[in-house]
């Protein structure tokens, strides 16, 4: 129990908690609900449900949030939800390990991982990756299919590779950092804390703490377009 309360305080959850919101405001007005540790019975938390009134006032701020929201754009949008999301996985490892169990970490079987390269705990590595030797992944890192990790890289605690990300030799990549599908990373770079690398972007320089990288645009052209028809003759004769 002493743990929990711990924990409870550090988010300040002691006492008699509200148990609605709006993301900044907490309010209640509906019955007292008490929660007992199923393992002494003892009153973990008391926290005060909502009423008919509390969740029409919680959909009348969403609806004018949404409203808001929208006018932002999507990278941007998507950027705070990925950003919220890592916060809460990081918490989510933090309190379990403050709780005092082990977490362990799955690799894969299909993946070729050198016997000179050391991984965290809570790891979640998925098939078909290579991890060369001298390779270090922190603490609660995810790892998709098909990723490749330079000799000698460096992967921050609570980072995420989506598939096929490419990371050459040598590179630094910092805490709670994203790197989309496809994207690759030339050797002896340093990336930051919360960078967000997109899907197919190349990167060249080191990134500064919370940098956001883009692609560059691919460029399409019509069937009857005049360099089309040039690529086309070239290497397919048509």
């Amino acid at each position: 129990m002493k743990s929990i309360n711990e924990l409870l305080n550090k988010y300040e959850l002691n006492g008699l908690i509200d148990g609605c919101s709006t993301g900044s405001n907490w309010f209640s007005s509906g019955d007292k609900i008490e929660s007992l540790s199923p393992v002494d019975g003892n009153l973990i938390g008391t926290i005060k449900s909502g009423s008919k009134s509390d969740f029409e006032k919680i959909i009348k701020i969403a609806n004018k949030a949404f409203k808001d929201f929208r006018q932002i754009p999507a990278p941007k949008r998507g950027e705070l939800v990925r950003q919220f999301g890592n916060k809460l996985r990081e918490e989510k490892y933090f309190q379990a390990k403050k709780l005092g169990y082990k977490l362990e970490s799955f690799v894969s079987s299909k993946s070729v991982v050198s016997n000179k390269a050391s991984i965290g705990d809570n790891c979640f590595i998925l098939e078909n990756q290579t991890i060369q030797p001298l390779v270090t992944i922190g603490n609660n890192v995810m790892l998709w299919s098909g990723n490749h990790i330079g000799h000698g890289t460096s992967i921050g605690d609570h980072t995420y590779l989506a598939s096929h990300v490419v990371i050459s030799g040598n590179c630094k990549i910092g805490k709670r950092c994203f790197f989309g599908v496809n994207s690759t990373l030339k050797d002896y770079l340093e990336i930051g804390d919360d960078c967000f690398i997109s899907m197919d972007a190349s990167i060249t320089k080191d990134l500064n703490n919370g940098s956001v990288v883009l692609p560059a645009k691919s460029n399409y052209f019509e069937s009857n377009d005049e360099l089309a028809i040039k690529i086309k003759k070239n290497y397919f004769g048509i």
